[in-house]
């Protein structure tokens, strides 16, 4: 895995946004993968990870990955990388010794209510596959 960027503010990018009750916020993490051969491109946020995404090609094809939409309160904090303060660090990784480029890495921010279920890292839908965008 390789680092990408810190983040020691507990909203992400929501910071500036103030919330009122019964809502909080939440987040997604999207990228664009392009991987060689039988390598698994993914991102992490802290304890959250993308769905595995696999090209088996060149530049030429690139396919789209997510995490699930997961609520504030579900990040486990970190010590952010080079600084000594709890927070977030974004990783991408892949899987093999093969080149992996990542495009486009991008925070979603939402509202949600308190009480929306979220599904979990396997789809409430029956997807239980990792290499399978998230739903």
């Amino acid at each position: 895995m390789t680092h990408i960027t810190s983040i020691f503010c507990m909203g992400l990018c929501l910071c500036a946004v103030s919330c009122g009750t019964p809502s909080q916020k939440a987040s997604d993490v999207e990228f664009i993968d392009r991987g060689c051969n039988n390598n698994n491109g993914f991102i992490k946020l802290n304890n959250i990870q993308s769905n595995n995404i696999n090209t088996w090609s060149s530049n030429t094809m690139r396919k789209i990955a997510s995490t699930r939409i997961f609520k504030e309160t579900d990040i486990t904090l970190e010590t952010t990388f080079g600084y000594t303060r709890q927070g977030t660090n974004l990783y991408c990784g892949n899987s093999d010794a093969y080149e992996a480029n990542f495009y486009n890495i991008t925070v979603h921010g939402y509202l949600v209510k308190d009480s929306t279920m979220l599904p979990a890292a396997a789809s409430v839908y029956g997807d239980t596959d990792p290499n399978e965008p998230a739903t």
